[in-house]
Parts: structure tokens; C-alpha cells; sequence
């Protein structure tokens, strides 16, 4: 609204989780909002929150009149991105190369965020280590023009956040070199008292809802 920014561009890795389904069919937008629609549920949420009578009708004209793009990594090496708002999600799913690339597109007056979460990582060829998302954040690490934030509690839902933190658990588990988890250290999540834990190992982990 105060025109600071020409759009806002969001672009995120195309990796599946599990099984890739293969070739989909259609012109690029089509094939991209199979991929994007963990970007549009939450455009669309935002949307809802600040235009609750026409939430997607004003979405839709955004995008009609390109005042947001959708875009995959794929299609960002070439371009330049100048007076620009430019989200990059899902970050750890990237290599060090494709954040590199993306990053080294913005022009002058863009701003760039990059959100992720290092313990999500689909890519079957990266690590928490070894990540775009924490090659970036080492690297841009006291530089002015940088800023780095870590949330430390899922807005999704309570079943998320205990998901997430039994994940962080393991983790920690697995870097020290212990691959389970104890009783003891669980308690505290369990605070709606309906999960039994039957196995977390190097393998994964499993509940039962009762």
C-alpha cells in the first residue's frame, strides 16, 4: 500500500516428500500450484485475517495483476529482482549453490527473508549441516545487512509443536551419539495426557493416540 516494494515474490524448492508423483501435466502455473500450496494457504490466510469479507477475491487480484509472483527455484537463475519483497521458503531443502544463486538475484531496494526449518529436511541429499538454510546463516553471520531470528513455538497447531520438539529431542539424541529417547525427558510435552510412547529410535518414532 505505501509502494515501497514493486511486489512480492516467493519462491520455494520443488522436492516431495516421500514418493515423487512424476510429470504434471499443464502450463507452469498450473504445475506450480500443485507444488505452492503451502503458499497460498498461507497467503491466503493472511489475507482473510486483514480482508475477511473478500479474502480471496483480493488474493486473486493480486495475482492477476502480478503484484505477487509464485515462483520455483528453478526458474530464478537469470533474473534480476530490483525494489522487491522476496521470501525464499522452505531454505533447508536448498543446497548452499541454489541459496547462493537465489540471494545473488536481488537488486537494488530488495528485501530478502529466508525462512526455514533445519530439523525438515526432505532433500535426501542434504543435513542440518550441510543445508542452504544454515550455510546462509553461518555465513551472513555479523554482516550489517543482516538480521536472523529463531521461533521457538509452532503457531500450527498443539499436536505440532509436540511433533516438533519430540523431533528436536531426537536430534539431540542422535548428535550426542545416544539414539533414544527417556521417559523422563518426555514427561513435560505430554500435557494433554493422551500419548503413550511405543518407540523412538534411529529408525523414527511412533505414538498411539488413546
Amino acid at each position: 500500500e505505501e509502494s515501497v516494494y514493486r511486489k512480492l515474490i516467493i519462491c520455494r524448492p520443488i522436492v516431495p516428500v516421500g514418493k515423487d508423483i512424476g510429470f504434471i501435466p499443464g502450463t507452469k502455473e498450473e504445475k506450480l500450484s500443485t507444488w505452492m500450496g503451502a503458499i497460498y494457504d498461507n497467503l491466503e490466510y493472511v489475507m482473510d485475517k486483514k480482508h475477511p469479507e473478500g479474502a480471496i477475491e483480493k488474493f486473486e487480484y493480486l495475482l492477476q495483476n502480478e503484484k505477487i509472483e509464485i515462483a520455483s527455484v528453478t526458474h530464478i537463475r537469470g533474473r534480476s529482482l530490483p525494489k522487491q519483497y522476496m521470501i525464499v521458503d522452505d531454505a533447508q531443502n536448498l543446497t548452499p549453490h541454489e541459496i547462493k544463486t537465489i540471494l545473488s538475484r536481488a537488486g537494488e531496494g530488495t528485501k530478502v527473508v529466508v525462512t526455514g526449518d533445519p530439523y525438515q529436511i526432505d532433500n535426501p541429499y542434504l543435513d542440518i549441516a550441510s543445508n542452504g538454510l544454515t550455510y546462509i546463516v553461518d555465513r551472513m553471520r555479523g554482516q550489517k545487512l543482516y538480521g536472523h531470528l529463531t521461533f521457538t513455538k509452532t503457531e500450527r497447531s498443539t499436536l505440532a509443536a509436540l511433533v516438533a520438539e519430540l523431533l528436536r529431542l531426537l536430534h539431540a539424541r542422535r548428535r550426542s551419539g545416544d539414539f533414544g529417547l527417556r521417559i523422563p525427558e518426555l514427561r513435560p510435552l505430554f500435557g494433554l495426557g493422551a500419548l503413550k510412547l511405543l518407540q523412538v529410535g534411529a529408525v523414527g518414532l511412533g505414538a498411539l493416540l488413546v
